[in-house]
């Protein structure tokens, strides 16, 4: 029997259960019913509910049996006046000064400005010295002739190309027709036409229906239609009637006043 070094190693232990240090429980429910009421079952006493007395008058509204007359107490109390007419006041015609304008404000008439010192630069005096360059001075170089030959030149020579091969294709799995083509597609060949049902129109006919009756050539709008008369626009008299030139303001626009009817005095 083979053994692995587990269980060489290993030996189990004799353990002893131990034993549980909880009280045992040797409480019962009681059978019979709790005996203790509560605060609100001692102090409520249950009363039955009395509806409450309805104040809502009923259905049905009296009705007065003296006829209506329609009048109210501002038909009857009220008094009609007749208002006399307002007097038309004539406006005061616009009359321009005699003064020319001169554009002075009142900040230019009462301003006066009072006489000051000119102000005086506050900047130091000193002449700073000029700073020196600090850049070196110009070294003349060495003159050498130009090979116009660089580095990329030396390291990289120049291959010699040769021409590329002939590209590859595919070779042509699928043979060529070896007949003739007649012309014909599977469609043509093997479709085979119908002849066509019409469908039967169920547009109605355009014969109009004609009455018997004459045509009167009557509308509402011939026998309910009051022509109206057509009235000028004032502007286009120079002299409106029923209205009077009053004055011309500086745009060139003209205003009239309308005259007011005459009262007629019984």
């Amino acid at each position: 029997m083979l053994s692995f070094p587990f269980q060489d190693d290993y030996r189990a232990w004799d353990l002893q259960k131990s034993h549980l240090y909880k009280p045992e429980q040797a409480y019962h429910p009681p059978t019979v019913r709790f005996g203790n009421p509560t605060t609100f079952q001692d102090d409520y006493v249950p009363r039955a509910a009395q509806p409450r007395q309805s104040f809502k008058p009923g259905a049905a509204a009296p009705l007065s049996t003296a006829p209506f007359h329609g009048d109210t107490s501002h038909r009857r109390d009220f008094v009609p006046y007749e208002l006399e007419p307002k007097p038309a006041r004539p406006k005061r015609p616009y009359k321009p000064s005699s003064q020319p304008f001169q554009g002075l404000t009142t900040h230019r008439c009462a301003f006066r400005g009072l006489l000051g010192s000119a102000a005086k630069a506050c900047r130091v005096p000193r002449q700073a010295p000029r700073a020196a360059p600090i850049r070196p001075a110009s070294q003349r170089r060495k003159k050498f002739p130009f090979q116009g030959r660089s580095t990329t030149q030396e390291d990289f020579p120049e291959w010699e190309a040769c021409r590329p091969r002939e590209p590859m294709r595919p070779q042509q799995q699928m043979p060529g027709p070896s007949g003739t083509f007649d012309g014909v597609s599977t469609f043509q060949s093997h479709y085979v036409p119908h002849e066509l049902v019409p469908t039967a129109s169920c547009k109605p006919a355009q014969a109009a229906v004609r009455s018997s009756s004459p045509f009167d050539d009557v509308t509402w709008y011939s026998t309910e239609f009051a022509p109206k008369k057509r009235e000028v626009c004032p502007a286009s008299y120079p002299s409106p009637p029923g209205y009077i030139f009053e004055t011309t303001n500086s745009r060139g626009h003209k205003f009239f006043r309308k005259i007011a009817p005459a009262s007629s005095s019984g």
